[in-house]
Order: C-alpha cells, then sequence, then structure tokens
C-alpha cells in the first residue's frame, strides 16, 4: 500500500505517483483552475481533486480520464475527503461551504455550516458519521451524523487552522495552522498568536491560510 498518489496544484496541475512517488507523471485535467486538494480510494483507482471556483474532478482510471463534477457553487475549494467505499463525500472551501455526496460525487448537496469563515480541511472517521472541519479565526466544526448538523466547537484560538486528522476511534485528534498552532482535545494550551481573518485581494487567491503560501496537496492511499 501506499504506492499511488497525486499532487495538484496551480493551472489545473494534476501529477500522480504509481511508485511511491519516485517517478510523478502529468495528468490532463482539464482545466486551468487552481486545485487545492486530491484524495484517492485505496486502490488508486477512482479519485477527486477539488479547487477554486467550485471546481471538482474525478476519476475511475487513475487518473487517466479526469470529469468534472457539478458543484452547484462558484465559492473555492480548499479541501475534500471521501470514506474507502468511495461514495460517501465532503468538500469543504469559501465562506463556509460545505458540500456532501452519497454517490461518489454525481450529485453534490450543500449543508449548513453555520459559518462564513472559510474552511481550509474535512476529515471524517471510516463510518462517515463522525467528522471535523476547520478554517480560519480557530474554527473547528464537528458533526456527528454525516454532516446533517455541524456544531461549533472551542478551539481556544484565533489562528487559521489548516488541517485536522482524528485517529480511528474520533476520540484523538489534532489540528494544526498558522504561527505554529497545534491543539489537541483536552490539551491545556495551544502554539501560535492569535490571528485574524484578513479579505485576500483579486491578485492575491490564497486557497489556505491568510499570508500563507499557495499549497500543493500531496496525499496517498493504501
Amino acid at each position: 500500500g501506499g504506492q499511488s498518489g497525486w499532487g495538484v496544484g496551480s493551472d489545473g496541475t494534476i501529477v500522480a505517483t504509481g511508485g511511491g512517488g519516485n517517478k510523478w507523471t502529468p495528468q490532463t485535467s482539464g482545466t486551468e483552475a487552481w486545485l487545492s486538494s486530491a484524495q484517492s480510494t485505496a486502490d488508486g483507482q477512482r479519485g477527486w481533486a477539488v479547487g477554486w471556483n467550485g471546481t471538482i474532478l474525478a476519476t475511475g482510471d487513475g487518473g487517466n480520464k479526469w470529469t468534472p463534477q457539478t458543484s452547484g457553487t462558484q465559492g473555492d475549494l480548499y479541501s475534500v475527503h471521501f470514506t474507502a467505499d468511495g461514495q460517501r463525500g465532503w468538500a469543504v472551501g469559501w465562506n463556509g461551504t460545505i458540500l456532501a455526496t452519497g454517490d461518489g460525487g454525481n450529485k453534490w448537496t450543500p449543508q449548513t455550516s453555520g459559518t462564513q469563515d472559510y474552511l481550509n480541511h474535512v476529515h471524517f472517521t471510516a463510518d462517515g458519521q463522525r467528522g471535523w472541519a476547520v478554517g480560519w479565526n480557530g474554527t473547528i466544526l464537528a458533526t456527528g451524523d454525516g454532516g446533517n448538523k455541524w456544531t461549533p466547537q472551542t478551539s481556544g484560538t484565533q489562528a487559521a487552522l489548516i488541517s485536522v486528522h482524528f485517529a480511528a476511534d474520533g476520540q484523538r485528534g489534532w489540528a494544526v495552522g498558522t504561527d505554529g498552532t497545534i491543539l489537541a482535545p483536552g490539551a491545556r494550551r495551544h502554539r501560535g498568536a492569535p490571528q485574524t481573518r484578513r479579505p485576500r485581494s483579486p491578485t492575491q487567491r490564497l486557497p489556505a491560510a491568510p499570508d500563507g503560501p499557495a499549497r500543493r496537496h500531496v496525499r496517498t492511499e493504501g
């Protein structure tokens, strides 16, 4: 396992590896949108990539062909997560956007996040019920029902949170962000100075944190 993966980035860039990263090969995305995040199923055949302007791409053949899916939004998407069966998935991004699908992305439906803060990352447990999304101004949202209801959690920071991950039991987890911030449930303190949200300019469209570099996202499965 852990041999197949994709890297995504500016101008619709998708590169793929089948050898654990020893060799990367460009793939044709069919878009010039900035792609922020990608995920594949364990077999490396089914995958999704998301990015600016509501872009969602999907493949069923390891990336030989990428096909656009209808997101229903023009907002930028920053993160995508699917369960192992490749059916249930979520994408998050601009102004608190959360989208969900139960059929591999053939249909994406908005979910109510209750926030307008940009959401940078989303993670779910294997059953697709428990999930978390993190974003600007210390935003942490949690759900226990697949996203039908999202509830804010107290992070104790105003730092922009960039990524979140939980263990399989849904109990142990970590969120990380700007200024060296690392958060864990039950931790006494967090690292990092508070950071307030800054509006992004037309010439500085950042798919992640304010004042941070635009990032490529690489994820391998299996």
